[in-house]
This record gives C-alpha cells, structure tokens and sequence, in this order.
C-alpha cells in the first residue's frame, strides 16, 4: 500500500508538469509576433513585417477570384495582394493612417509603374481595420513573356517603422 502512495503523487506531479509544458508550447506557438519574415516561392511571394502583427499574406487572380497556385497571370489581370490581420498602428480618434508605395519593375530593373503612396486621398481607416488590399492590373507598358517584381511598402503614417515590405515576382504571359 504504502508504495502505491509513494508513486501515485509522483505521477501527478509528472503529468501537472507535463500539462504546464504543453499549454506554455500552445500559447507561443499561437503568438503572433511583432517581425518576421514569411516567403510561399511557389506563387512567387515573400514579405517581411516590423512593428506590427500579421495573420497571412496572400495572391489572388481576381478576374477569377482564385487563389494563384503559381508566378503565372495573364497580361491584362489584375492581381491582387491580401494582407490579412494586419495591426499595430497608431491608433489617433479611432482612426489608423496607412500608407503604400508600390513599385512593379521588369527583368532589367526599368520601372513599369509606380505609386508613392496608394492611400494618399484617404483621411484615414477605421481602427478595426485589418485587412488590405493592393491591386496591380498587368496592363501596358507590362509586357507578355518578362518576369515582372512588384514591391509594395505597406506602413503606418504616424509610426513609419510599423511597415511591411511585400514582394511579389509574377510570370507575365498571353
């Protein structure tokens, strides 16, 4: 009996911790911290972030609604960037103020369009507001057949070190 007293405690004590490890690797893993750097090379896209936190980035073909699967998109779609879950801006009379610059280059480094600042006319988002998106019609002076880079610079206007840098290098074809 006196045994069974002894090692019953030592597996509780074993399992508490046990449990306490778990739910400790459980909340980290589920934090979403503050800078970091994510690529999917398959669709042609990577993006690093600084001062705020991020759920996902993604590419949609939104002539077709769909996800791309690949660098590819047709000369004449438009394709779009999804940031999703962004937070971390300043937050001024429940508003928040982002910017985007936005660059799309060919193979050559020649500048095929160009926006210093997409939100420019804005007077400012709700503060809820977490989702953006970016769009990029490949539209003339893109050309068929080149690989196009575009790089946008998502950042808070009140705190230009809160920012996300995306890059997108897409597959332009007929």
């Amino acid at each position: 009996m006196q045994s069974q007293t002894i090692f019953y405690p030592n597996i509780m004590k074993i399992l508490n911790q046990s449990f306490l490890f778990i739910l400790t690797i459980l909340m980290v893993s589920s934090c979403s911290f503050s800078k970091g750097t994510k690529a999917k090379p398959l669709i042609g896209l990577s993006y690093s972030y600084n001062g705020f936190r991020i759920d996902d980035v993604n590419l949609f073909d939104t002539d077709k609604n769909t996800p791309l699967k690949n660098k590819k998109i047709k000369i004449g779609r438009t394709l779009l960037v999804s940031i999703e879950g962004l937070t971390g801006f300043t937050v001024e009379n429940d508003q928040i103020f982002p910017a985007c610059e936005i660059t799309v280059t060919d193979p050559e480094g020649n500048v095929a369009l160009h926006s210093d600042d997409l939100y420019a006319n804005a007077a400012g988002f709700a503060a809820t507001t977490s989702d953006f998106f970016i769009t990029i019609t490949m539209g003339s002076p893109i050309v068929p057949g080149k690989e196009y880079k575009t790089v946008a610079h998502l950042y808070d206007k009140k705190n230009p070190e809160n920012r996300i840098d995306v890059t997108v290098k897409s597959e332009v074809i007929d």
